[in-house]
């Protein structure tokens, strides 16, 4: 069986946790332009600051372009 050769190392990666792809996903729903609101719902933050302090820097991109 013959390798394919992507052109990275596998083991030169970060790790993946849990956390990272709940960042993640909460990151590209901003982008997409999921009212905050919403986010926060699905999100499960008890408020809104804590919401917008995690991910306004992509709200403020996103909205603004």
């Amino acid at each position: 069986m013959r390798k394919i050769n992507y052109g990275w190392n596998i083991q030169s990666l970060p790790p993946i946790t849990p956390h990272i792809l709940r960042h993640t996903g909460c990151t590209r729903m901003a982008e997409a332009g999921i009212d905050p609101r919403t986010l926060q719902d699905i999100m499960g933050h008890a408020s809104m600051k804590m919401t917008m302090e995690l991910y306004n820097l992509r709200y403020r991109r996103t909205f603004n372009e």
